[in-house]
């Protein structure tokens, strides 16, 4: 929902509840003009933290305890997403000459200066001509595709940390649990930490009902 905007002509600088694919967030815009250049600078920022419908899904927290007095004194999770736009008047309205936009999500569980984890993603789109072919209309109805509210899939996927290739479940569980159980017994083996992910990706698929 990049070219997703609420443009106010009364105002310069405004706030307001915005839905969109995170959810229906705070948004704040600002916008400027430039009278040398012949174009308008629309910033738009999302505030992901404070959203009312947020589209959020948890995994891997089987074993942890949220503490509501902890996230009252210091915030770990900070998620902002910055929008900026520049238009150009055209003949038939204003022209979006390009569009970026930069998500921004740090997670700092210690409170550690140099400890936080990051994830930035980027995102540019540039205007480069306008071909005049003629657009045919639709001959039917326009069906309903729901809201621009992210959907997330129902099939449960491998872990995203580094997919291994499972031909027998059963059979690679217990070598590596073998290997694991040799190697590591006095000190832990260098190859420990690969054998464990190679482990965890093949439980989905080894079933209760299998005996090891």
């Amino acid at each position: 929902n990049i070219l997703q905007l609420n443009l106010k002509k009364t105002q310069n600088i405004y706030e307001l509840q915005e839905a969109g694919s995170q959810g229906v967030c705070r948004t704040h815009y600002v916008i400027s003009g430039d009278p040398k250049a012949n174009h308008i600078i629309v910033t738009k920022s999302k505030d992901l933290g404070h959203c009312q419908e947020r589209i959020i899904k948890d995994a891997g927290l089987a074993y942890t305890e949220k503490c509501v007095e902890c996230t009252k004194r210091i915030k770990s999770l900070i998620e902002t997403a910055t929008y900026n736009y520049i238009m150009k008047p055209a003949a038939t309205g204003v022209l979006i000459a390009e569009a970026t936009v930069e998500e921004v999500h740090q997670f700092s569980p210690f409170s550690e200066i140099h400890g936080a984890a990051q994830m930035e993603a980027k995102q540019t789109l540039e205007f480069v001509e306008i071909k005049k072919i003629p657009v045919v209309p639709i001959k039917a109805d326009y069906l309903a595709r729901g809201s621009l509210q992210y959907e997330f899939a129902t099939e449960i996927h491998q872990i995203p940390i580094q997919l291994m290739k499972i031909s027998d479940p059963p059979v690679q569980i217990v070598e590596v649990l073998k290997h694991l159980a040799v190697n590591n017994d006095a000190m832990v083996h260098d190859e420990a930490p690969l054998k464990f992910v190679q482990l965890v990706p093949g439980f989905p698929g080894g079933g209760p009902a299998q005996p090891l």
